[in-house]
């Protein structure tokens, strides 16, 4: 049985140079041949097949010679009534066989596609026509159920990592399927301003901060857990020649004794990093509390303060507030209580103002701090409260009342 389909497949960018007018000239990998695995909407698992013989058919590879190249997949096949629309550029006529994958060479003409390449969208998708027909079989020892043929290509998108764009619709025995791989995601949301992060086999999206922050806690991991492996192996070896010797050798017992106590230090070490290792309730709470910072900073502080914000530790944040409100504030050797008080009380005053959330200041994407924010009330009341208890930090402690009595 045959059947007409629209498929997204996968490539990548690779070295790109500027041309004379500043467009950008990108030679690509657009496709490959090989088996392919779509999951329809009711969760069956299809393997299609893209033998070399359609892939690399003269005609296929014709099609796709000037196609329009565009930022993400478009909602729509391109026609000409469309084409203006997205277009971001063209596949230029170098169309060949490169091994299993379709070498090819792009122009990118659009500034914001030209913009997007350069800051890291790496990947590239076929938008194309195909028929489908009914016939199983091992490809290269993977087997498949159908087999795509006729291919003809409509577009080139670039596409996000991990991403190949809009949830595309297909007809096959009356089911809808897109890629196994992707439809995880065609329903999500991009955030720029996050991260995701694996931890402990599930997926989180965190702010670029704490992703380093975790990954390099995961770097110390492994690298302890490698440290571990590594006496596991040393000592295994010890004792088995230990075995083997037919007198005692204290030499021996003492080198037992010495990696014993680095494996037992290493598991010490691996056990305080795994209690301490975030799970999913603290990874939310430390992105919920930087965002906060990070909010009331990018209306405290001047605009190259701000710029700088990524590279900034939570503590790091709270002194240039606290200087950019007091400029004479001496705060070198002060505790986390006292650089917490002083940025309590001027975060409170930010808070107030009218523009805090009126959409003023340094966009900062982050729902769950937002939801946990009160509007701040307008009334003279509460105004004249939060007047009074400004300077409220500036009071000596009653601890420090009582030593200077």
């Amino acid at each position: 049985m045959k059947a007409q389909v629209i498929r997204f497949d996968k490539g990548e960018l690779q070295n790109a140079e500027r041309t004379p007018q500043g467009f950008l000239r990108v030679p690509v990998y657009a496709t490959r041949a090989g088996v392919f695995t779509y999951k329809t909407g009711d969760g069956k698992i299809i393997r299609e097949l893209r033998p070399p013989e359609e892939v690399f058919k003269a005609d296929s590879l014709q099609s796709l010679s000037g196609a329009p190249f565009t930022l993400r997949h478009p909602p729509e096949m391109i026609t000409p009534k469309n084409v203006t629309k997205y277009q971001k550029g063209h596949v230029l006529e170098n169309i060949r066989q490169d091994g299993d994958k379709v070498s090819c060479s792009v122009i990118i003409s659009d500034a914001d596609a030209i913009a997007a390449v350069e800051n890291g969208m790496r990947e590239v998708s076929c938008g194309y026509h195909a028929d489908v027909f009914d016939e199983a079989g091992v490809y290269q020892g993977q087997p498949y159920d159908v087999v795509q043929r006729n291919i003809r290509y409509n577009h080139l998108a670039a596409t996000d990592k991990g991403r190949a764009g809009p949830e595309v619709r297909i007809r096959l025995d009356a089911a809808d399927a897109v890629m196994e791989q992707e439809s995880s995601t065609t329903t999500h949301k991009e955030n720029p301003d996050m991260e995701k992060i694996n931890i402990g086999g599930k997926e989180f999206e965190v702010s670029k901060e704490a992703k380093t922050a975790i990954e390099s806690e995961q770097a110390k991991a492994k690298e302890t857990s490698t440290k571990l492996d590594s006496a596991h192996a040393e000592i295994s070896g010890l004792k088995k020649t230990s075995e083997d010797l037919t007198k005692s050798n204290s030499e021996l017992t003492k080198s037992v004794e010495t990696t014993q106590a680095k494996l037992d230090a290493a598991n010490d070490d691996l056990k305080k990093r795994t209690d301490s290792a975030p799970d999913e309730g603290k990874v939310r709470e430390l992105v919920k509390a930087r965002t906060a910072i990070e909010k009331v900073a990018s209306h405290a502080l001047p605009k190259e303060k701000i710029e700088k914000l990524d590279s900034m530790s939570d503590v790091e944040i709270k002194k240039a507030v606290i200087q950019a409100d007091s400029p004479t504030a001496q705060l070198d050797g002060k505790s986390d209580v006292y650089i917490e008080t002083r940025f309590d009380a001027i975060a409170e005053k930010v808070r107030a103002r009218a523009d805090f959330n009126s959409g003023i200041g340094r966009a900062i994407v982050a729902n769950d701090a937002r939801k946990d924010e009160k509007e701040p009330d307008a009334t003279d009341a509460r105004a004249k409260m939060r007047k009074d208890s400004e300077d409220e930090w500036k009071k000596p402690l009653a601890s420090a009342q009582e030593k200077s009595n």
